[in-house]
């Protein structure tokens, strides 16, 4: 399955405009990066172009390697996990053998891919609050996001309950604080 992007709705009654409900965006599966997941299958590892200075990946196809690090964390890791911490040995090294099965990516920058992965998965989580968790009016939803299938319906009442606790909305708040 190739990568499929995400469809805005249309301003259409049948979409739910006419009783004043908004759909964000319509169903799609997991994005998964044919070449990166054939690349992963074959042994065959795609060759990333490293920056000299700076270390990091560049080139043709860092912006699909960044994607695959996306792809690679959301599909191993649990929204659930309340910090990175409680991420396990086996499973971090399951997501390093497969971003450099289906990337060559020098020895020297694994730590940076497992920052780079939890980077990514904090972000994830962010995201499921900001653009998931709530309704245009603020209104807490119950409903699975559409556009993670990975997610079930008992671990989205897990997130919900606890990104909803006084003391979440407390830490959420100190960290905005922090932004500015």
């Amino acid at each position: 399955m190739g990568p499929q992007r995400r469809k805005r709705s249309r301003k259409n009654p049948s979409d739910g405009e006419a009783s004043g409900k908004k759909r964000r965006y319509s169903h799609r599966g997991r994005t998964v990066l044919d070449m990166a997941a054939k690349a992963l299958k074959d042994k065959n590892p795609i060759k990333l172009e490293w920056d000299k200075e700076d270390n990091l990946p560049t080139g043709k196809y860092a912006s699909k390697f960044s994607s695959w690090i996306g792809v690679t964390v959301r599909g191993n890791v649990s929204c659930t996990l309340n910090s990175w911490d409680e991420v396990d040995q086996p499973t971090l090294d399951l997501m390093l053998s497969e971003l450099t099965g289906a990337f060559n990516v020098i020895e020297e920058r694994h730590d940076w891919c497992l920052h780079k992965l939890a980077d990514l998965w904090r972000k994830w989580k962010c995201t499921l609050v900001r653009k998931w968790m709530y309704d245009e009016t603020g209104v807490i939803q119950m409903t699975t996001p559409p556009l993670y299938k990975n997610i079930t319906q008992e671990e989205w009442n897990m997130f919900v309950a606890s990104h909803s606790t006084e003391a979440f909305k407390a830490i959420s708040a100190k960290n905005k604080e922090n932004l500015c």
